[in-house]
């Protein structure tokens, strides 16, 4: 006859607190500990309770046949006259963070005693059902690369452990939106003590950071973030959704800003667009302790050119 093990950690006030300990199963009444059972689960499933002189910890220990998913475990301690009771489910594993790579999203969780694997389960924002995504078969992995996401769009992953046939509760969710990286052009040596670095934009970003270093190891580096979604920014995202589906046609068609405005203009009713990009840079783009500046303005305007060259706009660009 299998037994589950008992492992009592109590303060120093509270030695010999525990009474007595008694699983209940479904609707079957007290079993001792020492009872097995038909249908089980295995982990480690933990509560507290008030002693007399102190608290007592409990964690009870289940091999796979000892006690039923579901089973209630019930304590009493020196200082009370009625048990405390515990449902008893699988320990579950707990997100510990979400991060973008260049290969997808990075979801990360604590791993849990006696499991067997995980299972991811996502979500996009606005979804309200979770999809399984991906089934861990270890339960020494603690990370998995999430690589079918959408750039610009939020996700919320939530994380199962797996006993056997068995599943914990799902964990409190976390949530990520996807972004890619952006690709960084070549420096150029702007004289005067200045480099302008300039990169593809990513018009679901809000922002940039630009890391810098003198060694190719990055060590002691410093860096610089440009943020803020300005106007032309958004017109650029209106301009890029516009030649593929115009899901947010309804909001630059009927809204008063300034980017709608902008947009309503070039998109339904201009047909030759001169661009007059200055070459001045912008302050809010530049830290002046910094020999760094930002071609973040013209990959901007070549952007929203080449997007209003493809709805068959005649476009010039003239620098000054």
């Amino acid at each position: 006859m299998k037994k589950a093990q008992i492992k009592k950690s109590v303060s120093a006030l509270a030695m010999a607190a525990v009474i007595a300990v008694s699983l209940f199963g479904y609707g079957c009444g007290a079993k001792p500990a020492s009872t097995s059972s038909d249908a089980g689960v295995s982990g480690d499933f933990t509560g507290t309770a008030k002693g007399f002189g102190g608290d007592v910890s409990v964690t009870l220990t289940l091999t796979d046949g000892e006690v039923a998913d579901g089973t209630r475990l019930q304590i009493r301690t020196a200082g009370q006259s009625q048990e405390q009771t515990w449902l008893l489910r699988p320990v579950r594993a707990l997100l510990t963070g979400l991060k973008n790579t260049t290969s997808g999203v990075q979801v990360r969780w604590g791993t849990v005693p006696h499991a067997t694997g995980y299972r991811v389960y996502r979500k996009k924002s606005g979804e309200t059902g979770w999809t399984r995504v991906q089934t861990i078969t270890s339960g020494k992995t603690a990370s998995w690369i999430d690589p079918n996401v959408s750039n610009g769009t939020q996700y919320a992953y939530t994380v199962r452990s797996v006993y056997g046939q068995h599943l914990s509760p799902s964990c409190p969710q976390k949530s990520k939106y996807r972004l890619t990286a952006p690709r960084m052009l070549t420096p150029k040596n702007s004289g005067k003590g200045r480099i302008t670095v300039s990169w593809k934009v990513n018009s679901k970003a809000s922002g940039y950071q630009v890391c810098y270093a003198g060694n190719s190891s990055f060590k002691d580096s410093h860096t610089v973030t440009v943020s803020g979604r300005n106007t032309l920014s958004k017109v650029l995202t209106y301009a890029e959704d516009f030649l593929d589906q115009a899901k947010l046609a309804s909001v630059w068609a009927t809204q008063k800003d300034g980017a709608s405005l902008i947009a309503r203009e070039l998109f339904e009713n201009a047909t030759d667009i001169n661009f007059f990009v200055g070459r001045a840079i912008n302050p809010a783009h530049q830290n002046p302790n910094l020999p760094i500046t930002f071609g973040i303005k013209q990959q901007l305007i070549t952007s929203l050119a080449d997007c209003l060259k493809q709805m068959g706009k005649h476009v010039r660009l003239s620098y000054f």
